[in-house]
């Protein structure tokens, strides 16, 4: 009897989908850890508008929200209560919002990729894909279908690490010292922002 094997073709595919597949999935874990950090620090900006006897205590208040809370309802709390202190300081408060907006924009990245299924159209295929159905904005069933990109994952993973230790913290600073933005501090993230609507997020698609 004979021994079976399959077609050379057929095995170098394999090893090329298994390549792409575990580039895709250690990508979509680095997003979710990146994220997972931005929320965590979203709770600890609330934590600054809450009063608290101690440093204990102000992290349980971090963990109460953030276990209470969706990442989007953090962000309306949190615009809500910004945007109450600093009404007086309104070019403050543009940036402020453009930042929530970029804060929005790296949920739905995430949430594209996270609630996707990755993998083939058919069986031995050799291009791995990510597959999402979609029937929001009243536009009927909407499908995706796109080559799975790792690089462009860790891009963004590494844009939203720049972005919350620059923008985020300087939000973070004004509110746990309450004092409003230089004009110099203002302009500078006024640039920022606006390099970053022309960034990896565009590129996704977003």
């Amino acid at each position: 009897m004979s021994e079976f094997k399959l077609p050379e073709e057929f095995i170098e595919s394999s090893k090329a989908l298994h390549v792409q597949r575990v580039r895709t999935a250690t990508s979509i874990g680095l997003l979710v850890i990146q994220f997972n950090r931005l929320e965590y620090d979203l709770g600890e900006f609330l934590g600054v508008f809450l009063k608290r006897k101690n440093q204990e205590e102000h992290f349980e208040n971090i963990a109460i929200m953030t276990a209470a809370l969706s990442f989007g309802q953090k962000l309306d709390l949190l615009s809500a209560l910004y945007l109450k202190r600093y009404r007086e300081q309104p070019k403050q408060c543009e940036i402020f919002k453009r930042i929530i907006l970029q804060m929005s924009k790296y949920e739905e990245y995430r949430n594209s990729l996270v609630h996707s299924r990755w993998g083939t159209q058919t069986f031995g295929d050799s291009e791995f894909k990510r597959f999402k159905s979609n029937i929001k904005g009243r536009k009927g069933l909407r499908k995706v279908a796109e080559l799975a990109d790792w690089r462009q994952i860790r891009t963004i993973c590494t844009e939203m690490q720049s972005f919350n230790c620059i923008e985020m913290l300087e939000i973070y600073r004004g509110c746990a010292r309450y004092e409003a933005m230089s004009e110099e501090t203002i302009n500078r993230l006024s640039v920022r922002m606006t390099e970053r609507l022309s960034g990896a997020l565009q590129a996704a698609g977003i």
